[in-house]
């Protein structure tokens, strides 16, 4: 069977993104994984406040509100055959990696159409995963329109 990997992040775009990678993956009849991916823990550290680094019962609670975050997102497809993916790790690796486990045709992904300066600075996930990949990239943007 095929599969369609639509990774998401929280950016008000990603019912939109899932609607458009589910569009495509209905039309190669394909199965969809939605994932997101959580940052390392010790990236969710409070440590300026002193509070040190999030403790594993605070980290969980991110992967909890992550699944229901995709939860809520398949349930706004309609489809309870949608498997809900949540990994732990770089962004683009991370993506990168789900995608050669699951043997996906495709991968959707947003674009934040970021400044240059932002892209300098932060990177890009979706260019980083463009520039290491052979899966076909479906690259979805998310510039607003005047």
């Amino acid at each position: 069977m095929r599969n369609v990997l639509i990774a998401l992040d929280y950016d008000p775009s990603a019912q939109k993104i899932a609607e458009m990678g589910y569009s495509l993956a209905q039309s190669i009849n394909a199965d969809v994984v939605l994932t997101h991916i959580v940052l390392d823990p010790s990236l969710y550290s409070v440590s300026y406040l002193e509070l040190g680094p999030l403790q594993l019962e605070g980290f969980e609670c991110i992967k909890d509100v992550a699944k229901q975050f995709l939860e809520n997102v398949r349930q706004n497809l309609g489809d309870d055959t949608i498997e809900l993916n949540v990994e732990e790790g770089n962004c683009a690796n991370t993506i990168l990696n789900v995608a050669k486990s699951k043997g996906v045709e495709f991968i959707v992904m947003g674009s934040h159409s970021q400044s240059w300066i932002a892209n300098k600075l932060l990177g890009s996930v979706t260019e980083s995963v463009l520039r290491q990949t052979a899966i076909p990239l479906f690259i979805i943007p998310n510039k607003k329109t005047l």
